[in-house]
């Protein structure tokens, strides 16, 4: 199954990033999530809720040993709905679900161990 960073339908790519898994997985994430609120000014709320979700999909792959050396990749997207004016609407409600995928190769070639999207919807 081949999936990538273009937009799917209705859809835009707002971020992304990959993570090996068996690093410091949760200040990774952090860094990332805080890049993402000071670009797009996200409420903290909401992205520490995103943060909480991807921790806990993330920890369901098996912790590799210390002698693995092919670690389990992990890709993140955030998606947001494309017609949304993302600047004009950051004070109302946001809300997200997640969509867990396993075996994934990317748009490019590139193949992740776990692709993990959140997508982003105005609640009302």
């Amino acid at each position: 199954m081949t999936h990538g960073a273009a937009p799917r339908f209705g859809w835009q790519t707002q971020a992304e990033l990959n993570l090996l898994v068996g690093t410091d997985l949760e200040s990774q994430v952090q860094a990332w999530l805080f890049e993402t609120r000071r670009i797009l000014g996200f409420h903290p709320e909401l992205l520490n809720r995103i943060l909480r979700s991807a921790l806990e999909a993330i920890s369901r792959i098996e912790n590799p040993s210390s002698e693995d050396v092919n670690l389990p990749l992990v890709h993140l997207h955030v998606y947001i709905p494309l017609e949304v004016p993302i600047r004009a609407d950051l004070e109302r409600n946001w809300g997200f679900f997640r969509i867990d995928k396993h075996g994934v190769t990317l748009t490019g070639g590139d193949h992740v161990d776990q692709l993990i999207e959140f997508f982003l919807y105005l609640d009302g």
